[in-house]
């Protein structure tokens, strides 16, 4: 509804939602405002639902109101301003693992889960769901997939479109509807589930999604270049590009204290690499020759390091 709903609509859905989850689900008033402002536009009442069941019974209580669904709220700053917003349904508190079948390489959540969460289940499995946040802000599995969000690392592995196998969404009329299938090798149904993919809630809200997993690399590595001007650091990153490597990123950035040992404001290239230890050798031997070439410095980053300057990097 996008010129939203009258004072008595809103009214009697809020009372509905009382009877429906409880008053402990909805959050009003000045918290409500304050927390959950949609690029300034405050809405009139939150919901948060703690089981992806009830997202439909909300749905199906809420008629004729201008609804916006919420993950983390890491993507909320993004797009137009809505012309109205009478409810924000938060579902952060959806966050079961429904299922993890570590021998078919995949793992069915909500979408409340966050990915933080969503690594810790797989990790101890060697196994990792390889689209990284875009921000560090704790995004959540449904917010990934409706945003279409992904980090900079993103040159191997892509978005998540590639990784989602199946999702489960809740219509504006209330109906449930699963798209996809849960093994990565099927022909069994339309790849409706990817029309999801950088949706923004437009087509419903995804309460759960099942997604395919890779092996944990067995090496990571960060290189870090700088010491340059501009052009210098361009060759460098047209020719780790251009050349038979796989970088799982390359991005160029302002240091600012935080990239290595690199004076402040210095232009730093960063070249993720990952794989196994005979590949390391190739990726080092490679860049190294690069920067030499451009006379440019090298550092050169692993463990929690390389997690440092990557977190660091996805700052909002």
């Amino acid at each position: 509804a996008a010129a939203g709903a009258s004072p008595a609509a809103v009214a009697g859905a809020m009372a509905a939602l009382r009877d429906l989850l409880g008053p402990g689900e909805l959050v009003t008033g000045e918290e409500a405002q304050a927390r959950y402002a949609v690029q300034g536009v405050a809405p009139k009442v939150v919901v948060r639902p703690s089981q992806s069941e009830q997202v439909a019974a909300v749905l199906r209580a809420t008629p004729g109101l201008a609804v916006t669904p919420w993950g983390a709220g890491t993507r909320q700053q993004l797009g137009p301003v809505p012309p109205a917003l009478d409810l924000v349904l938060d579902c952060s508190r959806l966050r079961k693992v429904l299922d993890f079948d570590p021998a078919s390489l995949s793992i069915s959540v909500e979408a409340g889960v966050g990915l933080r969460d969503l690594d810790a289940v797989v990790a101890p499995a060697g196994l990792r769901f390889p689209v990284e946040p875009a921000v560090d802000g704790g995004e959540t599995v449904g917010g990934l997939i409706a945003a279409n969000a992904y980090g900079p690392r993103r040159l191997l592995h892509r978005g998540p479109r590639e990784w989602l196998l199946a999702a489960r969404v809740a219509l504006g009329s209330g109906e449930v509807i699963r798209a996809g299938a849960n093994t990565v090798k099927s022909s069994a149904a339309y790849n409706l589930h990817r029309v999801l993919v950088g949706s923004w809630g437009t087509l419903g809200v995804i309460t759960g999604a099942t997604l395919r997993l890779v092996p944990r690399p067995e090496r990571t590595r960060t290189y870090l270049v700088a010491g340059g001007d501009l052009p210098a650091l361009l060759a460098v990153a047209r020719g780790i590009l251009a050349s038979p490597l796989q970088p799982a990123g390359v991005d160029l950035v302002r240091g600012d204290g935080w990239a290595g040992a690199f004076p402040d404001r210095a232009l730093v290239l960063l070249i993720a690499v990952e794989g196994l230890e005979e590949e390391m050798a190739r990726y080092d031997a490679q860049v190294r020759g690069l920067a030499a070439a451009q006379g440019l410095a090298l550092e050169v980053a692993e463990g929690t390091e390389e997690a440092e300057v990557w977190r660091r990097r996805a700052l909002p």
